[in-house]
């Protein structure tokens, strides 16, 4: 089965959205790396260099009407012509026009989360002002027959939808719950780490948007409970952070904090989350999805996560980590010192942890689910 990936992959991604995608960016590299068996993926700008498609006409009038904020801000429009032979194309965050004689190849389309969550949630953007670039994008899209899973336009077989949260935001949208599937971002598996019990305990936060991701709370938090433990715990931050709070940590070693603007994703996987005791992803207001809890639940991490978004889908609370009310200091400092403490705690929702990533998060979970959407469409 030969499937053409429309899907954003770095330098293919606006600057503008460069913090948003990270997520997205990964998901292609992990489809690309990782196919279904009986799977061949070539991804869009592949096929371009070989010329198995080439942009349609109005690809760069589309593009356009995104870049100058005429439609809403998002990852944009690809508009292709299929040239080669393909069995299916699988369209991820994108929005899609299929242009010459193979346009009705079955489509399948994918969304991590509505766009206009994101624009609500992440941008600040007002219902009206939504509502009315939103009205202009439908006018658009249908004229030009677009594929649009905002919108639920273009007669695609499926979307593939990363929670249930997301499911649940596309169906107040309007969307078909029958043409909705949730398939969680699969992970490569890793060898069960054995439990941690000598030297201090060990925070880690990993995020390129420190105040979004939960960073500002995470460091009253951890103030709070070094102020309780001492040197018994310690914190590693993976991102750029704020210059007045990165002042405040680098300059004062009591803190016990390591920070790093930008470590390798070879040396997440190979040295940093092998170290943690316990993963701290506390979003305040909004998450899309947070595929960083699922690599560390991977490891048999336990995490502490906000109670919003999909979030609760990874983190059974009291399970497999801990959930903390969105926002609060004194909730997650209450739950970080109560890890701390308990090392038997850690190593039950460490182990439970990592059987949920197993039974749910793991790669082969993921193939499995794709081949069948994948054939049901092209049956269809």
């Amino acid at each position: 089965m030969r499937v053409l990936l429309i899907s954003p992959l770095d330098p293919d991604v606006p600057l503008n959205l460069k913090f948003l995608m990270g997520g997205e960016n990964t998901y292609t590299r992990t489809l690309l790396a990782n196919p279904p068996p009986g799977v061949t993926y070539v991804h869009h700008t592949d096929a371009l260099k070989k010329g198995e498609v080439r942009y349609g006409s109005f690809h760069a009038f589309l593009r356009t009407l995104v870049k100058f904020r005429i439609l809403p801000l998002s990852a944009g429009t690809v508009d292709v012509e299929i040239l080669g032979k393909f069995d299916l194309v699988h369209c991820h965050a994108y929005t899609l026009r299929l242009s010459g004689s193979l346009r009705h190849i079955p489509v399948v389309m994918g969304d991590s989360i509505p766009n206009r969550w994101g624009l609500s949630q992440y941008f600040g953007q007002g219902r009206l002002r939504i509502e009315a670039t939103y009205g202009l994008r439908r006018a658009m899209h249908s004229l030009l027959s677009v594929y649009d899973q905002d919108l639920s336009l273009g007669n695609f077989s499926k979307l593939l939808v990363m929670s249930e949260f997301a499911k649940q935001e596309h169906i107040a949208l309007g969307a078909d719950p029958a043409k909705i599937a949730v398939i969680y971002p699969g992970l490569s598996d890793r060898a069960e780490p054995s439990v941690r019990k000598v030297g201090p305990v060990r925070l880690l936060f990993a995020g390129v948007w420190f105040e979004r991701k939960g960073g500002m709370i995470l460091w009253e938090a951890y103030r709070k409970v070094r102020e309780m433990l001492g040197d018994t715990v310690r914190l590693t931050i993976l991102g750029p952070v704020p210059k007045n709070y990165k002042l405040q940590m680098t300059n004062d070693k009591s803190y016990g904090i390591t920070q790093h603007d930008f470590v390798s994703y070879d040396r997440l996987v190979s040295e940093f989350y092998p170290a943690a005791d316990i993963l701290v992803h506390v979003p305040p207001k909004a998450e899309g999805y947070g595929l960083v809890v699922c690599e560390a639940m991977s490891f048999g991490i336990p995490v502490v996560a906000s109670r919003l978004g999909a979030l609760p889908e990874m983190v059974v609370d009291g399970q497999t980590g801990l959930l903390v009310r969105p926002g609060s200091v004194g909730d997650l400092a209450e739950a970080l010192e109560r890890l701390v403490l308990d090392a038997d705690l850690r190593g039950r929702l460490g182990q439970a942890a990592r059987r949920r990533y197993l039974a749910h998060f793991s790669l082969s979970v993921m193939q499995k689910k794709l081949f069948r959407i994948y054939e049901e469409a092209i049956e269809d």
